[in-house]
């Protein structure tokens, strides 16, 4: 080799690693662009950099229209062309992107399928392009073009990296894609929760006022009538008795949601617990001819809660289990230490038990293992709910567990267990 062909190579290997190193740090820069419209500039600025050209641009594919339009643009009259539109069929950026490879046109006005409207409407001449697909796994999703190489033209080294930077830009334009999607996502999900709070705010505000003088009107036509004026009124104050319940379930989700449902924690007789809330659900599971049995083991005494939540969400659960235990089901109602620091409290029956995939669902607000049109059971979907957001709250715990469909179920809560508790 000769002495001038040594350095030749030498320089030619020192722009080959200078190349690398320019796209190992296009690389990092890119993954650390989010913002979409500002990737697609920094991607059209670096290929402009990198290669040497006197432009570069960015064309993305619309899906619905069917052809490209430029989404950035780096040089060249970028201060117009953006959004421009270039069909598919009769231009090179639509071959490009239809083939799925790279092409590089030396002398354009040579070629039939350059696209040159655009060019001469914007007044700059196209003496050299040179493009690349942008992909992901395959799939074309645009097109990276360079104009007008600066010294000499365009070669295969020059689509190569082309090809390298536009494979590392497709994978930035994805992702940021997908970030921005889940950021609209959040932000429609923030909007549909907070109209969903208002909409229960409302609804439960405006529902007790009436409901009121429903409830108030009724007893007095209960008192007053005999046979069967009085049979009707008593089923009106049974049902309005339901409404009653769900406008109450409304409130308190409500509250709990804006966080205005305080607390007090305190050391609390476990016993007289339980079977205050077993009385205030009486009529309703004897109604359904239920077995209910208290299992409290001796050494249980005190619970670290709010004595009022706690009664209330426990109340959820027993329900929950008289509704959905047919008629002459068990109930136990129980409660064990858990090792020096907890209690365990639980609510078994023996009814229709639930699905392996429901057992954490359950706990969502509204949702309902039945579909709404056919189910047999009545309620908002919204007890279990307030009955865990309730006991968290207390710093506790509310878990289901069920061997599955037809074999019953078991609520769990979890309670601290005062210090000098026995």
């Amino acid at each position: 080799m000769q002495p001038h062909e040594y350095e030749t190579r030498i320089a030619e290997l020192r722009a080959a690693v200078q190349q690398l190193s320019t796209l190992a740090e296009i690389s990092v820069q890119l993954n650390a662009t989010l913002d979409t419209d500002q990737l697609l500039q920094h991607i059209t600025r670096e290929a402009r950099q990198l290669l040497q050209c006197e432009g570069a641009s960015i064309l993305l594919h619309d899906a619905k229209k069917g052809d490209l339009f430029f989404a950035a643009i780096s040089g060249l009259a970028d201060a117009h062309l953006k959004n421009v539109r270039v069909p598919l069929q009769g231009s090179m950026a639509g071959q490009i992107f239809r083939t799925n490879r790279v092409m590089i046109l030396r002398h354009p006005d040579n070629y039939p399928s350059h696209y040159d409207a655009i060019a001469r409407r914007h007044r700059f001449s196209v003496r050299s392009l040179l493009g690349v697909p942008l992909s992901i796994r395959d799939t074309p999703i645009g097109v990276l073009e360079a104009i007008n190489k600066k010294t000499g033209e365009f070669s295969e080294q020059d689509g190569g990296l082309l090809a390298i930077m536009a494979a590392q830009a497709a994978v930035a334009i994805q992702n940021a894609r997908m970030v921005q999607a889940l950021q609209k996502a959040y932000v429609e999900i923030q909007e549909a929760d907070k109209l969903k709070g208002t909409f229960l705010a409302l609804a439960s505000h405006e529902l007790r006022t009436p409901l009121g003088k429903i409830i108030g009107y009724a007893s007095f036509l209960e008192e007053a009538a005999s046979g069967e004026s009085a049979e009707f009124a008593r089923h009106i104050l049974e049902a309005a008795s339901q409404m009653e319940a769900i406008i109450k379930d409304m409130t308190s989700l409500t509250l709990l949601r804006q966080g205005e449902l305080d607390t007090a924690i305190t050391p609390q007789r476990l016993a007289p617990l339980l079977e205050a809330v077993v009385a205030d659900l009486q009529a309703d599971w004897q109604a359904k001819k239920h077995q209910l049995r208290l299992n409290l083991a001796p050494e249980v005494r005190y619970v670290y809660c709010d004595a009022e939540r706690f009664k209330r969400a426990l109340s959820d659960l027993l329900h929950n289990a008289i509704r959905f235990t047919p008629e002459g089901g068990q109930i136990e109602i129980g409660a064990r230490n858990e090792g020096a620091e907890h209690i365990l409290i639980w609510v078994r029956d023996n009814g229709i038990g639930i699905a392996a995939q429901h057992l954490e669902k359950i706990f969502t607000e509204f949702y309902q293992v039945e579909n709404h049109l056919t189910r047999h059971h009545g309620g908002l979907g919204v007890g279990l709910s307030i009955a865990r957001a309730l006991i968290r709250a207390q710093q506790g715990e509310v878990w289901a567990e069920s061997p599955g469909p037809g074999q019953g179920a078991c609520f769990y809560i979890r309670l601290p267990r005062p210090p000098q508790a026995s």
